[in-house]
C-alpha cells in the first residue's frame, strides 16, 4: 500500500533496496480507513478508484454471518496471520 497525499509523504520507511513503503502498522485505524482503494495495475479499469476503503476483520465476520443467514448457507473465514521475526 502506497499512501498518497502529503499528510504521509514523510512516513515512509525505505524497503532493503530503498523503495519507500508504509507498513499499515505504523498507521492508527483512523488513518487507514481514511484510504481508499485503487486499481495499481496498468490497462486495467479505474471506475471504481476511491470508492471502497479498510474492511475491518469484525466487518468482514459480520457480513459473512449476515449472508449466512440470509441465504442459509455456511461461508467460512480462514484468517492467516503472518509476524515478521
Amino acid at each position: 500500500m502506497a499512501p498518497t497525499g502529503p499528510e504521509f509523504a514523510a512516513r515512509a520507511r525505505p524497503d532493503s533496496t530503498g523503495v519507500p513503503r508504509w507498513p499499515a502498522a505504523d498507521f492508527t485505524l483512523t488513518e487507514l480507513r481514511s484510504l481508499k482503494a485503487r486499481q495499481g495495475q496498468a490497462g486495467r479499469s479505474r471506475n471504481f478508484d476511491g470508492r471502497e476503503g479498510i474492511t475491518t476483520f469484525a466487518e468482514l465476520v459480520a457480513l459473512v454471518r449476515a449472508h449466512n443467514a440470509a441465504r442459509g448457507t455456511r461461508v467460512g473465514i480462514t484468517p492467516e496471520l503472518n509476524a515478521k521475526t
